[in-house]
């Protein structure tokens, strides 16, 4: 995918699809690789640019409901990191997306226009990104991470 095309697939929300793939055998543990960025780490951003990422995981068979994919950017308070506005388009309207699998095993590709989180006065510029598989606990809204990848880092104009 090219920065043309993810302009043309996001358009004005961000969002997720996800396809469904083979599990690998042998693998015990939760799983997130990067397979595709863009724009490449180290390039500058601004509030115009669209990001795109596609991922490959695996988890448990019989929990694949739990888990989820998160976009997460470092803080000005340097503790933790925190999350942009991720909406998906479906039947022509907005919906909250939550970067949800879509079986056991696949590859998810995120959309995420800068602009739903460019103007978050919590989010540190420069920006640090991570790619977070969580696991979502039980009777609670908890999380925990399971897999990430990152940091990413790159340089903002304003």
């Amino acid at each position: 995918m090219n920065a043309k095309d993810a302009k043309e697939i996001a358009g004005s929300f961000a969002g997720s699809a996800c396809e469904v793939s083979k599990p690998q055998p042998g693998i015990s543990e939760p799983t997130l690789v990067l397979r595709n960025l863009i724009p490449k780490p180290g390039e500058a951003m601004n509030r115009e640019t669209v990001l795109a990422a596609s991922l490959a995981y695996q988890v448990p068979e019989d929990e694949q409901w739990r888990y989820q994919v998160r976009v997460q950017f470092e803080t000005t308070t340097g503790r933790g990191t925190r999350g942009g506005a991720f909406f998906r388009k479906t039947g022509g309207q907005l919906v909250e997306d939550h970067g949800l699998i879509c079986g056991p095993a696949g590859i998810i590709s995120i959309v995420l226009p800068m602009v739903h989180i460019w103007a978050d006065p919590d989010i540190r510029h420069p920006l640090g990104m991570y790619f977070y598989l969580v696991r979502n606990k039980d009777g609670d809204r908890a999380q925990r991470v399971v897999a990430k990848v990152g940091p990413f880092n790159y340089g903002t104009m304003r």
